[in-house]
């Protein structure tokens, strides 16, 4: 299992001008609550963003790491793709699980671009992990976990996590991601079992969850 820790921390990657983004990334430093964010008294006020429809769609063949019949893991950093490309793979499908709600879409993208820069992580892998807890489903139900587990909520599934707000839409996405990222969120998806990790190897990848996955690993 060390294996893979080495693999997708070596994912982490310091924040720089050559993050790409969406767009000017605001500005949440001091704000006035905990994981409050400055923004428009109402959702209203704000310019509905342009997200594109774009037919996003994933040819890559799903890899099997760690012994399981396939190449050295530690030569998949190099044939992950930059978070622009994961994105423009995966928007469809965050579009869709938020009812083509293109406010929600937005926030999302804007956050993990946001959190990334704040913590020095590759949002590619953010991203990933997102897709893997979620599909970018922001209104994703919590999960229980069992003999009295706490449970798991938000984008990124987080212990003591936050669920999505409706009426506050922009900070309550802004919230889940750093609860992921700062909180466990992480460090539960890199502890992961081999299935859990492979996934989100091959999502680093480009694969975005469709096919057999990693049954092709078991044969």
């Amino acid at each position: 299992m060390a294996i893979f820790r080495v693999l997708l921390w070596s994912a982490l990657a310091t924040c720089s001008a050559a993050l790409p983004t969406s767009g000017p990334l605001p500005n949440y430093r001091g704000a006035v609550g905990h994981w409050d964010v400055h923004r428009p008294s109402g959702e209203a006020d704000l310019t509905r963003p342009s997200v594109p429809h774009s037919k996003g769609s994933s040819t890559v063949h799903y890899q099997c790491f760690n012994g399981a019949g396939s190449n050295d893991p530690g030569t998949a950093t190099a044939r992950w793709l930059p978070f622009n490309d994961l994105w423009t793979l995966n928007e469809p499908t965050i579009l869709s699980k938020n009812g083509g709600d293109t406010y929600v879409t937005h926030f999302i993208r804007e956050a993990i671009e946001q959190v990334s820069c704040d913590d020095e992580i590759d949002p590619a892998l953010v991203l990933a992990i997102v897709m893997q807890e979620s599909s970018g489903r922001a209104s994703v139900p919590c999960k229980a976990q069992a003999h009295g587990g706490l449970s798991r909520c938000g984008l990124m599934q987080a212990a003591h996590g936050s669920s999505f707000d409706a009426n506050h839409s922009r900070a309550s996405i802004m919230r889940m991601i750093r609860e992921g990222v700062e909180g466990d969120g992480l460090d539960q998806a890199l502890d992961g079992d081999t299935r859990y990790l492979t996934d989100v190897a091959n999502r680093l990848r480009g694969w975005t969850g469709r096919g057999r996955g990693y049954s092709v690993c078991t044969q």
